[in-house]
Order: C-alpha cells, then structure tokens, then sequence
C-alpha cells in the first residue's frame, strides 16, 4: 500500500475517479467539527506518519483533554507515535434528551467511542431509572456481546448505575484472552487475535478508570507490573483517587518503565498529594523519556510536579 504524506493539499477537488481517496477523507475528517477526538487521532496517524496497514490503536485520550478545542498532542501507541488531535464536544447545546432516547442511539450507534460518548449521557440522566430503561431495552444480553468494546460500554452503564455486574463484566475481560472473532479498537492495523486482546483490555482499564470506582484499585494495581496496560493503569489510578490509589501511584513512581512514572507523577500532581514531595525529588536526575505527550522526561515531569506542590 502506498504511503500517504503529510499534508492535505486540495482535497476538495474531487478525485479523477469519483470516489473519495484515503487522504482526501482523511483530511475532511480532521477539517469536520463532528468528528470525535478517537477518529482525529486515526486521521493524525495517517496524515503524519503516513498509512502503511500495520498501525496499532492509539490510546484513548485521558478526560482531562475532553474540554480541549483542537489542542495537538502526542499520544503513545506502543513503539511508534502519532498525532492526536482533541475534538470539540459533542452536542454542545443541543436540548437534554431522556434515558429512553438516549439508549436509542446507543442501540443504533456502532463504533465505539461514540457509544461511549452516548453511555455516559446515560448515567447522567436524573428523570427517570435508566437502570429500568436499560432492561426494558433487553440490553443486558449484550453484557456477552462478542465485541469486548461493546460489551464493556453497556457494563459501564449498568456499574455506573449501581448494578454490580458491570463492574464484573468490565474486570473480566482484562483476564480474558480466550478465542474471539475481528472487534474494534485497531483501525487501520492487521488484526490478529493477541492484538485485539490487548486492545480489549486496554480499553477495559480505561472504562474502570471513567468508572472511578475505588473498588476497581486493587485489580488494577495488581497490573501495575503488566507492560500491556501498566501506563494506562498509573491513569486510571490517579482518575480514582484515594489514599489506596495514591499510595499505589507512589510505588510506581519506581517502576522500570519511564511511561509509568511519568504518568505516576503527572497523577500525584494532579492529585495535589504534598505528601509525595519527598519521593518526587529523587527523580529530578531521571533523565528517561516517556513515549507519549511531549515526549517528557521523568526529571521535567518531577520538576513541573514540584513546583505545583511546593
């Protein structure tokens, strides 16, 4: 497969065959204002590096960047780099709608990290039991949904709103790594099955993570040593907070990984945990670079931490 440049020329002008080209859907994607933040950060990955079929997924974006209006970042994606790109929220302004027409586009929306977006819509709804509206909608089969991502959103839903199954069906997956058939979470790379389990269980532990529930703390500091998800779960820890979240967060600021730690220190700050100022000070000769953001180093992370907290 060819790969595509950087830069988005004069797409408008409509191919010699008619059809939309990769680049030129690509670079309307990034110009749309519909378009959610996990689709810019595919859009980025082709534009910057260029589409050579073998991408892995790029993490899904912390919440602190939800209310971000198109602040480019770098995110890590395994070994390589892409571009990502914040979009604007969506529905801004738009009338509330109630739990039954919500579940509505739930039902019909495929990709994702759309559902997502619809499924936390859903627990904020205060009108009515959505919990009620979510058996009405049969919904609780799709808890087995052969799609871990589906599946995990209707389990945020239901753990969101207090039905203990969720939070089951969500801790499941990260221990499953049975057989499974093509899901989503890793556009534009050859699927293969160890890549979709990872998939799939990195994107359980950002759903525990958006759940900040305390009991999610000892399964994820239980992975705090899994090089597949442990600078996801240094996130998820400090999105829960707690003295048992930040005691684990000051423990990984040891962690071999330099990803972990910057991740571990970003949370402490942001935590505004003082009491971490002793162990962050050691760090200041760290010189190991993370792989994602702007690719800081531990010593600037412990620094900016450091004066933050002082």
């Amino acid at each position: 497969m060819p790969t595509i440049r950087p830069g988005c020329g004069n797409v408008d002008r409509p191919s010699q065959s008619g059809k939309a080209t990769l680049l030129e859907r690509s670079c309307r994607s990034l110009r749309s204002p519909f378009s959610s933040r996990y689709t810019r950060a595919v859009t980025g990955a082709v534009l910057v590096q260029g589409y050579t079929g073998r991408m892995r997924p790029p993490p899904l974006p912390p919440s602190h960047t939800r209310r971000t209006r198109f602040r480019p970042i770098i995110v890590r994606l395994g070994l390589p780099l892409i571009l990502f790109t914040a979009a604007p929220e969506l529905g801004r302004g738009q009338p509330r709608q109630s739990a039954a027409e919500l579940l509505e586009t739930f039902g019909s929306t495929k990709i994702f990290w759309q559902q997502f977006e619809v499924a936390k819509k859903v627990v904020e709804v205060r009108d009515a039991s959505p919990l009620a509206q979510l058996e009405s909608w049969q919904l609780e089969s799709w808890l087995s949904h052969r799609d871990r991502h589906v599946r995990g959103n209707v389990a945020f839903m239901y753990a969101a709103l207090g039905d203990r199954r969720g939070f089951d069906v969500i801790t499941a997956i990260l221990n499953d790594r049975s057989e499974r058939p093509e899901g989503q979470g890793i556009p534009g790379s050859r699927w293969s099955l160890q890549a979709q389990i990872a998939a799939d269980r990195y994107y359980a532990v950002h759903l525990l993570g958006e759940l900040k529930d305390p009991r999610a703390i000892p399964v994820l500091v239980a992975l705090l040593q899994d090089e597949q998800v442990n600078y996801k779960v240094a996130w998820a820890l400090g999105e829960i907070g707690g003295k048992a979240a930040v005691q684990a967060l000051v423990e990984a600021l040891h962690s071999g990984s330099p990803d972990v730690r910057v991740i571990a220190i970003e949370a402490l700050a942001k935590r505004n945990v003082k009491d971490a100022l002793p162990n962050l000070r050691p760090l200041l000769d760290d010189n190991a670079r993370s792989h994602f953001g702007q690719l800081v180093s531990v010593a600037d992370a412990a620094r900016a931490a450091i004066t933050k907290l002082e």
